[in-house]
């Protein structure tokens, strides 16, 4: 299968093999090391509570022989002592070509603070360079920004109230903003993480520090415009 074959297959919207955030997860440790199933089990469990990953032997097992399928993973049997023998899996060249084509392309924020993709697309894609862990967050914390003002109009008004008589119309309007409150206190502190991660790395990278795959100017974003265009903002519900 050729790679724009096995790429086609993969971003086949509601296709059997479209990429989720757990292949690219296990695409990105496999470009760390070669790695038996057991192996990735191992980064998941340990490592990927960080990220937000979570996956059964199921379930990474049926991820790389999707991956597998579609010729970004080649495999070997490893003899172990005191131990069945495993198959140790690697990224072909298709596969490394297809891992930077996702790492280099833009951040799109989800609607979710926090959400996994988020922290994957910036741990693993940013692994290649401070250049391009500085431009997701940068997405991100634009997109945040945005929506903390879009939701901030709207998010903890009760609406137009015509309740039953149980209710207490203003207790109604309280309690909805105390439980909005929580959220906004995390959103807050999420932004206030992302605008010191940004800085700090602007800082790394005007000292000469960075270490980006991409050439010429380090200081430059890998998509060619500092901030590019983040969609709008959805509000959650």
């Amino acid at each position: 299968m050729t790679l724009e074959a096995s790429r086609d297959a993969l971003d086949r919207p509601g296709g059997r093999r479209t990429v989720n955030t757990l292949d690219w997860y296990l695409l990105s440790m496999l470009a760390r090391r070669p790695s038996s199933g057991y192996d990735l089990r191992g980064a998941v469990v340990h490592g990927g509570q960080f990220v937000g990953i979570r996956a059964s032997m199921t379930s990474i097992y049926r991820s790389l022989t999707k991956l597998e399928e579609a010729g970004y993973l080649e495999w070997e049997t490893s003899e172990r002592d005191n131990a069945p023998d495993a198959k140790v899996y690697r990224l072909t060249v298709a596969g490394r070509e297809e891992l930077l084509r996702w790492a280099r392309a833009p951040h799109e924020p989800s609607p979710r603070p926090m959400d996994p993709d988020f922290v994957v697309k910036f741990a693993h894609a940013g692994q290649f360079g401070r250049d391009i862990a500085l431009d997701v967050a940068r997405r991100e914390l634009q997109y945040r920004r945005q929506q903390k003002q879009v939701e901030g109009e709207t998010g903890a008004s009760a609406g137009e109230l015509d309740p039953i008589p149980e209710l207490d119309p203003a207790w109604v309007r309280r309690i909805q903003f105390l439980s909005h409150a929580r959220g906004y206190a995390s959103t807050a502190a999420y932004i206030a993480w992302l605008e010191l991660t940004v800085a700090e790395l602007e800082a790394e990278l005007e000292t000469g520090t960075g270490t980006g795959i991409e050439t010429g100017d380090p200081a430059r974003n890998v998509h060619g415009d500092v901030h590019g265009d983040v969609p709008a903002p959805r509000t959650t519900t």
